[in-house]
């Protein structure tokens, strides 16, 4: 069985009411748990509520608490709340898989002229299936992009570590580059002339 975004979330927030049996449970603490926006956990809690799963406790301490006790809540009665029938409420038990996802991660290469300084690519985004960013996702290694002398690299790569709830990707090709740096020689007569990464040198 695979679950949908929304159904692996719903099951994951409803878990955290469950924890919370002592008291409420609020949104923002669901979604600092969860790693969620505070829209997304509401929409979610919102189609457990209309399910009869939950309920909401108002006042000072109010939030979110499970509407009848958990041993009466089964998986096919919370992935129909959260918008598949196809799943019927029945008792006993049956295996749930739940698949992790894919984040999308930017990376940008890099194109430079040689200033005898280190280069690396850079990371421009980690985006997780339901808009969470960083490193709730997941982390970027990008060492094997890290280059000083002039050069076209074109077998350098990054790798990404997802947190529990994503893949990890495995190496991925980019390009980067370190142009050659120009020189100009002026004088009456070019001798020889150690480069010391300036733009012009004069003859000696």
């Amino acid at each position: 069985m695979r679950l949908t975004a929304q159904e692996e979330y719903g099951l994951r927030c409803l878990l955290q009411v469950a924890r919370g049996q002592k008291g409420s449970v609020t949104t923002p603490e669901i979604a600092e748990q969860e790693g969620l926006s505070h829209a997304h956990v509401h929409k979610l809690m919102r189609l457990l509520r209309r399910g009869g799963l939950v309920k909401s406790v108002r006042g000072r301490k109010g939030g979110y608490q499970l509407a009848r006790p958990a041993e009466q809540i089964d998986v096919g009665a919370v992935l129909a709340a959260l918008g598949d029938s196809f799943y019927p409420a029945t008792n006993g038990s049956n295996p749930l898989i739940i698949s992790k996802a894919t984040a999308a991660v930017v990376v940008a290469p890099y194109t430079v002229t040689y200033d005898r300084a280190s280069h690396t690519a850079s990371l421009t985004s980690i985006t997780g299936v339901c808009g969470e960013t960083g490193a709730t996702v997941g982390t970027v290694n990008l060492t094997n992009t890290t280059h000083t002398l002039a050069s076209t690299y074109n077998t350098d790569s990054y790798t990404f570590t997802g947190t529990a709830n994503y893949n990890n990707i495995s190496a991925t090709m980019i390009t980067d580059t370190i142009n050659p740096k120009n020189l100009t020689i002026s004088g009456a007569v070019a001798n020889n002339k150690t480069y010391d990464g300036s733009a012009s040198a004069t003859a000696e």
